[in-house]
């Protein structure tokens, strides 16, 4: 498993990258700007938390790693109302029709939040409980970084409104770096987990699927390429060559083809792997 959890931090050193961090603690911006996505992530949070009780959650257990996932789903089900009440301290929980509210959530605007948690699902439901821990360690780690950036903007508007901010502050980026697992025993025992042959593959896949610069290998000696990830050809069995209209975002969006965005209203075959590998070769010789 230490392995696994090195392929983690590296991916999310990575994720830490993005301009949306720095510009989150860009203290010359005004906060409320700043936090003014709020709307738009509700699902990504109402959903984990169902995700956590129906999904992750297998009560009661003898199962020693499914008891840890246990233990962090109660930990964690119940942060979506710090979100709807720091809506409300920023006066962006505005009054709207039933129906416009429906719309709204599954407009293009959170597209990209309702896309995270199918995938998700799509690896825990029913799954080993090893495949849980990585898919909740993956979570946390991405949730780490995402709260630190925010917290700069809840304590600035903090200070110009003499209110508390639980979901984008620091009480709620506290509680994520005390769970349970974060503890050293938890850690060590994560480490020493002995991952079987067969569920290895499905948790790189979880982990990082893209062909990408990142996922080519190049043998020091020999100097042969190797990709690592073929990402939805591989997917797809022989008999069914084409996947039907995406419903969820997989990769990294630099590299998805137009039609794995979901906007193209066509299928997704293995021609969105050559979109992919394209970008990659431009960039290889490029160097942009």
């Amino acid at each position: 498993m230490k392995s696994i959890l090195e392929l983690i931090e590296k991916k999310n050193q990575e994720y830490a990258q993005l301009p949306f961090f720095k510009y989150m603690e860009d203290e010359t911006i005004d906060p409320r700007q700043r936090l003014a996505f709020a709307p738009v992530i509700a699902p990504l949070a109402m959903e984990f938390s169902e995700l956590c009780k129906r999904i992750l959650r297998d009560e009661p257990t003898t199962n020693y790693i499914q008891n840890m996932v246990n233990v962090h789903t109660h930990e964690e089900h119940f942060h979506w109302q710090w979100l709807l009440e720091d809506m409300e301290k920023m006066g962006i929980d505005y009054p709207m029709r039933f129906s416009d509210a429906v719309r709204f959530l599954w407009s293009e605007h959170t597209l990209i939040s309702r896309s995270m948690l199918p995938l998700f699902e799509r690896y825990t439901r029913g799954a080993h409980p090893i495949i849980k821990l990585v898919a909740i360690e993956v979570s946390e780690v991405t949730a780490n970084v995402f709260f630190r950036s925010t917290m700069s903007a809840a304590l600035q508007l903090q200070d110009m409104t003499s209110t508390e901010f639980r979901y984008f502050g620091m009480r709620h980026n506290h509680i994520e770096n005390t769970h349970t697992l974060h503890t050293p025993t938890s850690l060590q025992v994560m480490k020493e987990i002995e991952v079987p042959e067969e569920i290895h593959q499905t948790i790189l896949e979880f982990i990082d699927k893209d062909i990408k610069p990142a996922n080519i290998l190049i043998h020091p000696t020999t100097k042969q390429v190797k990709l690592i990830d073929f990402s939805i050809a591989s997917l797809l069995t022989r008999e069914t060559q084409l996947s039907t209209s995406p419903t969820v975002l997989e990769g990294t969006l630099a590299y998805l083809s137009p039609e794995q965005t979901g906007r193209m209203n066509r299928g997704i075959d293995y021609r969105t792997d050559f979109y992919s590998l394209g970008i990659t070769f431009y960039e290889l010789l490029t160097g942009q």
